[in-house]
């Protein structure tokens, strides 16, 4: 992960492609389109969880 922007970069490069829906028009219709505020700590977080489920795959 060393080559990959700081997590505070990747969250406003998230909050932006949410902010301008490019994924909503990959979703069904009954999901909601209001989502979490893509912050450090939520992408710390989830990354964590990935983490954790692939290392639970092994």
């Amino acid at each position: 992960m060393a080559d990959q922007a700081p997590l505070d970069t990747r969250a406003a490069e998230l909050a932006a492609s949410v902010d301008a829906r490019f994924f909503h028009r990959l979703l069904p219709d009954e999901v909601p389109r209001i989502y979490a505020e893509p912050t450090r700590a939520l992408l710390v977080a989830v990354l964590a969880e990935l983490e954790r489920l692939g290392h639970d795959a092994d």
